[in-house]
């Protein structure tokens, strides 16, 4: 249903009168003064490098698992 929504396919009748929640997105400059707060309230390392290395890293570990999980038949 998302899809359609967003490729115009379907559509919710009177849904102009709600606003538009393209309008209540941040630009980037907005954003970045709140990247460290935000990263750190989730755990997440702030920086880029260090993010990927992180994100690299548990993605890893979930896939070690789920193949455990898929060779003991489960």
């Amino acid at each position: 249903m998302a899809n359609e929504l967003k490729t115009g396919d379907t559509c919710v009748v009177w849904s102009e009168s709600y606003a538009d929640s393209r309008e209540q997105l941040l630009t980037l400059p907005e954003c970045e003064p709140m990247i460290e707060e935000y990263c750190s309230q989730l755990g997440f390392p702030s920086n880029p490098e260090d993010f990927v290395e992180y994100l690299r890293s548990y993605l890893t570990q979930v896939a070690t698992e789920v193949d455990v999980l898929c060779a003991n038949g489960q």
